[in-house]
């Protein structure tokens, strides 16, 4: 004889829904686990498991993301940028909806990523390195998830993310390095756009010399890889001998700018 299920459907879902919030909550704290495979596995199983999720569960996944990226450890950052990288490009498959507060549009994740890491005004000196380190890599997952620069993408979400980083760089000397390698492998991703307009090239190079970045290990290298990446960029004029930093009377200057930092 069948023994019929008389548990209540509205039980039934929160048990579902109880099990599935408990899945998720393993997956965020392996994505922060010392062991590098451990990461990579929990990254690729929320994936998964977001794969076809909508709008709403999105939104909740990107926050808790953006969120883990300002981990005081290494490894969490780690973890956690590989798969915001992958869930931001989730949210141009999933359809707009008339959820309240939910919002996956590339400017208001441009918004949350600054938000979320605004350090609060009572923060300490580590929590304010640890908020805006996680800023640094919040937009540099959103570069390497190339959503900035979809054919529906507008050119000034670019600037605005640039203007994000080298404001940090300029105004954080702590985090100048880091802001510097992300611009540094950004020119990495931008090879990899197809027909990419070289305005947004242009508009990262041209960036160096306002913000004081010219002459700096990490200007160098931005300089030098754009001019051997993308010959037809518009390096900033009068920076350098024959714009070019390895002229023979640059030498002096490069080698200071190498030996100071």
């Amino acid at each position: 004889e069948t023994v019929q299920d008389t548990t209540h459907p509205s039980r039934k879902r929160r048990v579902e829904f109880g099990v599935a919030d408990a899945k998720l909550a393993a997956l965020y704290n392996d994505l922060s686990d010392d062991v590098k495979a451990t990461r990579l596995k929990a990254a690729a199983d929320l994936i998964r498991t977001l794969a076809d999720a909508d709008s709403e569960a999105l939104d909740k996944s990107l926050t808790r993301l953006i969120r883990g990226l300002c981990s005081s450890r290494k490894a969490a950052r780690s973890g956690f940028s590989v798969a915001l990288i992958e869930i931001l490009k989730l949210t141009t498959k999933s359809p707009a909806t008339g959820v309240e507060g939910v919002n996956l549009t590339l400017p208001a994740i441009i918004d949350r990523i600054v938000s979320i890491t605004q350090p609060e005004e009572q923060s300490n000196n580590k929590e304010r390195r640890d908020h805006l380190t996680g800023r640094c890599f919040g937009f540099k997952s959103l570069i390497q998830s190339q959503l900035l620069f979809a054919k529906d993408a507008s050119v000034a979400q670019w600037e605005q993310v640039l203007d994000h980083i080298f404001k940090l760089a300029t105004e954080t000397t702590w985090l100048r390095r880091e802001c510097g390698v992300t611009l540094y492998e950004t020119l990495a991703t931008l090879t990899q756009i197809k027909d990419l307009d070289i305005e947004y090239v242009n508009l990262l190079v041209q960036r160096l010399e306002p913000f004081k970045l010219s002459k700096t290990p990490e200007g160098l290298a931005i300089w030098l890889t754009t001019s051997t990446l993308f010959p037809d960029a518009k390096l900033p004029k009068g920076v350098w001998n024959h714009n070019d930093p390895l002229s023979s009377k640059e030498r002096g200057t490069v080698a200071k700018i190498l030996r100071d930092n």
